[in-house]
């Protein structure tokens, strides 16, 4: 299932956002599955998606807040074209991207960040309405959204 998931070159969306998504989802994959993506990847001496992710991650929890409210906005804003694209693997990474590492577990930063609070009270509905109505048959599908559904649910408590 993984490996489908990790797909994303035939996607509409801007080749970083998949590259994002895709990192995250090969992250929280089984260590296997991540060993065979590095053997198939770049060389070590250059630039990865992956070290650049972390080095904006850091840059943004080291910049001002209303930078990173900013940039979490259009991140999450990227999930609402993936949700109709029906490209539940991008909304399930990209999810996990800014929840887990963008935001992690400091609630207290994210009373800072409107837009990014709001997009993902947004997307939370959103994505809980395509459970409903798009992939309710499809156990893989659902289980993706599920996932990113818990993710925004352990930084926001009031959804």
């Amino acid at each position: 299932m993984a490996t489908n998931v990790c797909q994303f070159s035939d996607s509409g969306l801007p080749l970083w956002v998949s590259a994002v998504a895709k990192n995250e989802l090969l992250d929280a994959a089984e260590p296997g599955q991540e060993e065979q993506s590095k053997q198939a990847g770049e060389p070590e001496d250059l630039p990865s998606p992956r070290k650049l992710a972390e080095m904006m991650v850091i840059l943004l929890k080291k910049g001002s807040p209303r930078i990173l409210d900013s940039v979490g906005a259009v991140l999450l804003s990227t999930i609402q074209l993936a949700l109709q694209r029906s490209e539940y693997g991008v909304v399930l990474g990209m999810t996990r991207f800014v929840c887990a590492r963008l935001l992690g577990n400091d609630s207290l930063a994210l009373e800072k960040l409107q837009l990014t609070r709001d997009s993902l009270r947004e997307n939370f509905f959103e994505i809980d309405r395509y459970v409903r109505d798009e992939v309710a048959d499809e156990d893989d599908l659902r289980q993706q959204l599920e996932s990113a559904k818990s993710l925004i649910r352990s930084v926001l408590t009031d959804v």
